[in-house]
């Protein structure tokens, strides 16, 4: 990430050793915005019985959609914290054609309802409630 390397050159710069920068560097963590969103569905829903699989936050719709196939999913969720993720989110999902009856739900703090709606996918933002009664909805 961008500002590790800056960090990293600073570093350099100022003469510090290899294994000391590493050691640094490594102590170094960023906000992760979704992990507070995602955490708490994925806790109710397994209490519920869900099988929840979190694949990560790179990984491409296409593979995750192919997947959930593969495991005869009833429901999919993705979710995006920044503009350019929801951005690419919407281009993966938009050129998705699915005859399976799989419901996909998208939300997470880039997430607009406008864009939810222009990719006829389920809305799943708010509260933890309303996130979860969702999900909850829309798998059953």
């Amino acid at each position: 990430d961008r500002e590790k390397t800056r960090i990293l050159a600073e570093m350099k710069a100022d003469g510090i050793g290899y294994e000391e920068r590493m050691e640094r560097l490594e102590k170094i963590t960023h906000p992760k915005p979704l992990a507070d969103w995602l955490a708490g569905p994925i806790v109710a829903l397994r209490a519920d019985g869900w099988r929840v699989e979190y694949l990560g936050a790179s990984t491409p719709v296409d593979d995750a959609l192919d997947f959930a196939r593969s495991l005869d999913a009833a429901l999919v969720c993705f979710s995006a914290s920044r503009d350019d993720t929801a951005a690419a989110l919407a281009d993966g999902l938009g050129r998705y054609r699915d005859d399976s009856g799989m419901t996909l739900a998208i939300g997470g703090p880039a997430v607009t309802a406008a864009r939810a709606a222009s990719l006829d996918v389920l809305h799943a933002n708010g509260t933890l409630d309303a996130v979860v009664g969702s999900l909850r909805s829309a798998g059953a």
